[in-house]
């Protein structure tokens, strides 16, 4: 009779402790255990809170982007290489609807943060450098929560000249 018992209870047990996830919503900001998010938020002693890719590595805004286009290709684009994130995740913190991909000029597709194209750097070599930012009064790292970002573009209108 205890044997039953003791059966009966470990049944119980076990199918009580299994059940099956019904709910197949992957979110953007939980990949699989083990993988970095594509957008993550990293804190830096001189900047605070600021955006890197998977591998840790700074991105970047450009001053002479703006109406959600990229303005740095050629030679530029060689020195400051355009972000693509085709899976995007995000670390907790970051909003998806703040992310969007424009299509630049030779056709590749870039990711935005806020209407923002984001960069690399090329001088940042290793995971955790901002070498870029000020590069030019243009180059700023890219940051989640700054209110207000300066654009280097002319306005609508007439300019000095006419």
């Amino acid at each position: 009779m205890k044997h039953l018992f003791f059966i009966s209870l470990t049944l119980l047990m076990l199918f009580t402790s299994c059940s099956s996830d019904d709910n197949d919503n992957n979110l953007d900001n939980n990949p699989p255990l083990g993988d970095a998010n594509a957008v993550r938020l990293q804190d830096d002693a001189a900047f605070g809170s600021i955006l890197t890719n998977s591998d840790g590595f700074t991105l970047y805004f450009f001053a002479v982007d703006s109406k959600g286009n990229s303005n740095c290709n050629g030679g530029c684009a060689d020195a400051w290489p355009p972000f693509f994130a085709e899976n995007l995740t995000l670390d907790n913190g970051l909003n998806a609807s703040d992310f969007s991909t424009i299509t630049r000029d030779d056709g590749s597709q870039q990711t935005t943060y806020k209407g923002w194209p984001l960069y690399y750097f090329a001088n940042d070599v290793e995971a955790g450098q901002v070498n870029g930012d000020g590069v030019g009064a243009t180059w700023f790292v890219a940051k989640p929560d700054y209110s207000v970002m300066l654009v280097s573009a002319q306005l609508i209108g007439a300019n000095v000249n006419g």
